[in-house]
């Protein structure tokens, strides 16, 4: 799932920067999804924005993410790499709270 999610996402990322604009899905601030150019955002506003591109998307169980324009098979990688982190999510609050003492839920 991990390398898929690499790939498809290498394949978008290649493309060219008008292609990618033109054939994508914009990110907005209502929706926090979709691609986001590069220079479109900065977290200092003392500074030039930063110079790399995303791609923005949440959970596919809950939200419908707009993947148009993305390559084949990107959003099986998603959905999958989304599982995937999903687990090791979970794992690491079990390991916190075991590490903290906190009580068992069971």
């Amino acid at each position: 799932e991990v390398q898929a999610m690499f790939d498809t996402s290498r394949r978008l990322f290649e493309r060219p920067d008008d292609e990618k604009c033109a054939q994508l899905a914009r990110w907005t601030a209502d929706t926090n999804r979709g691609y986001v150019p590069m220079w479109a955002q900065g977290i200092n506003p003392k500074r030039a924005p930063d110079m790399h591109d995303g791609f923005v998307v949440k959970s596919p169980s809950v939200f419908d993410n707009d993947l148009r324009g993305t390559p084949a098979g990107f959003d099986q990688a998603v959905s999958a790499f989304w599982d995937k982190l999903e687990l090791a999510a979970r794992r690491f609050s079990v390991a916190c709270a075991v590490a903290l003492g906190l009580p068992s839920s069971d």
